[in-house]
């Protein structure tokens, strides 16, 4: 098996015990996103949205609630430095 697929096994395998037990509110919804994946991708998505028990809506604001708040940057507390970004000049 090519590493690559062995990778994405194992990313899917930790989101899929991520999102054990993250609910998604079932209000009523209008606004539509749309975005543009292979066939491939669409499938992949399915399936895993399937295998949760979760329509494709569901498994990405799954997703959305799970990784959202790890992804917001710490606020900084009084006295400590914050490292700069890639690409930022540490003087500030």
């Amino acid at each position: 098996m090519p590493r690559t697929a062995t990778l994405n096994q194992n990313a899917e395998r930790k989101i899929k015990d991520a999102l054990r037990g993250v609910e998604s509110d079932t209000l009523a919804k209008s606004p539509r996103i749309e975005m543009r994946v292979t066939v491939l991708e669409k499938d992949e998505i399915q399936r895993t949205a399937k295998s949760l028990g979760l329509t494709v809506t569901d498994y990405f604001l799954s997703l959305h609630r799970f990784v959202r708040p790890r992804l917001e940057r710490p606020k900084n507390t009084a006295g400590e430095k914050r490292r700069p970004n890639a690409g930022e000049n540490a003087n500030g």
